[in-house]
């Protein structure tokens, strides 16, 4: 399945003129963190949708405005990835370590894309 994902994306991003915008590595520690205010927030350019990986450690994550805890928000194991799609969820997103410290990888794209 993930081959496949992988596979679609692919030959989404070859056929679509999307570009990544910004990229950025997020070190989630113990305190709830979002993305940077200047990556995702360029006016002439604003970040509309976010591709994310994690390495190194579980966290767990909220778009909704309210800082996740330890024990409260999607929890997210290292190797896993999301997409987050429109402005609104990218500007909340916080995230914060379930134990030791993760990292996010994370491409912002300007245009979104299906």
């Amino acid at each position: 399945m993930k081959k496949i994902l992988l596979v679609i994306v692919s030959v989404l991003l070859l056929v679509s003129p999307v570009l990544a915008s910004e990229f950025e590595k997020i070190t989630v520690s113990s305190t709830p963190i979002g993305f940077t205010v200047v990556k995702i927030g360029n006016p002439a350019a604003p970040a509309v949708a976010a591709a994310c990986s994690l390495e190194g450690a579980d966290i767990r994550w909220r778009s909704d405005g309210i800082n996740p805890t330890t024990t409260v928000g999607h929890l997210m194991s290292t190797g896993e990835k999301i997409m987050l799609k429109g402005n609104g969820d990218i500007k909340n997103f916080k995230a914060i370590s379930v134990t030791t410290n993760g990292t996010l990888s994370c491409t912002y794209f300007s245009e979104m894309f299906e």
